[in-house]
């Protein structure tokens, strides 16, 4: 009775079962990594937030850009840059990069300059056809940043559904 190689034999193929089951659902998307959110055919990676926090927090020391707010503008940028060329008031990529004190800012990090240049332009009318478009978005957000408040068109920690608030007699 040689049950030991035959054991052996078995637990091998297994583990190499696993790991071709593991590597193929990374492959297919199931187990997308470096995705800090996704919306509306749109993907901002993790990468593309960490850059933008650290060339931000180095151009603008003044500024503390967190992981949320940066994730919160790379979601409304891609919104803001249309609108803002749609109303006769576009702001290039390269207006955005001559705007940051540093010799190579990442691309997120121009998109990021690019979108906040276009907030001040904006009118009330156009604040508010913005406001509407981003409160109506659906955005899928990594855990690891918070959720999408779709009332304040903002990333902002998340709630585990566990806790309950309840209102205080005073």
């Amino acid at each position: 009775m040689r049950k030991g190689p035959g054991l052996l034999s078995f637990r091998l193929r297994a583990a190499l079962g696993t790991a071709v089951i593991a590597g193929s659902l990374m492959l297919s998307g199931c187990g997308q990594t470096n995705v800090a959110a996704s919306f509306d055919g749109h993907v901002v990676t993790e990468d593309e937030v960490a850059s933008a926090v650290k060339d931000v927090r180095e151009a603008y020391p003044q500024t503390q850009l967190d992981s949320r707010q940066a994730l919160t503008m790379l979601i409304q940028a891609p919104y803001l840059i249309d609108h803002a060329a749609k109303s006769g008031y576009p702001t290039t990529a390269s207006m955005a990069k001559a705007q940051i004190p540093m010799p190579d800012p990442s691309d997120s990090t121009v998109r990021i300059i690019q979108s906040t240049s276009v907030i001040d332009k904006l009118s009330e009318a156009d604040k508010i056809a913005l406001s509407k478009q981003l409160t109506d978005l659906k955005v899928t957000v990594n855990p690891k940043y918070g959720s999408y408040d779709p009332t304040q068109a903002a990333v902002g920690p998340n709630t585990p559904d566990w806790i309950k608030f309840t209102a205080v007699d005073s």
